[in-house]
């Protein structure tokens, strides 16, 4: 029997678990991005939020929110796109979304610079190694994510909200569900 690796994350004051689903897709590459572009290095792989501000503005990154469809109506960076790490489930629970990957390959190619953000860097940090293990070269990780958080130091890392940068509610053609389709 093959061991199933599982990986927990806190959300709030909620731990969830990633697992199964996800760990089909975990494999290590071989391939390293080079040192001359602007790629994520082994020593790079997260950004503050005026760094991921201007990746997105300047460099045509894409803006990939892995929040709950929930948190991604209420507010966003202006452009975001939402495709949730986990959901609620029935009973309101957090859990894995099974379809993470699938729409993510839908909508992203392999080499698409993206900067994973999240509420406060914890969920992103997760779906950014888990997008470069299945083989994607340009993701960063939003440290901070889109509300703040504190450092392991008891710093305050602000997040996107909190410098003011650019945001949006309601209505997109970016949400989960439309991204699903």
């Amino acid at each position: 029997m093959t061991p199933q690796l599982v990986i927990w994350i806190v959300v709030g004051t909620a731990p969830v678990a990633i697992g199964a689903a996800c760990t089909r897709l975990m494999v290590q590459t071989e391939s390293r991005p080079s040192a001359a572009t602007e790629e994520p290095t082994e020593a790079k792989v997260s950004v503050t939020p005026p760094e991921a501000r201007d990746l997105v503005e300047t460099k045509g990154y894409f803006y990939l929110d892995v929040r709950t469809v929930e948190e991604f109506e209420a507010g966003r960076p202006t452009g975001a796109w939402n495709i949730p790490l986990v959901n609620r489930g029935p009973t309101g629970h957090l859990v894995q979304n099974d379809d993470f990957f699938i729409i993510v390959q839908k909508h992203f190619k392999k080499d698409d610079p993206i900067v994973v953000g999240c509420r406060t860097g914890n969920r992103s940090e997760l779906a950014a190694r888990l997008l470069r293990q299945s083989g994607h070269t340009n993701v960063y990780n939003m440290v901070g994510g889109f509300a703040g958080t504190r450092s392991p130091t008891g710093d305050d890392l602000p997040g996107w909200t909190q410098l003011g940068y650019p945001t949006e509610s309601g209505p997109s053609d970016l949400t989960y569900e439309q991204l699903r389709k």
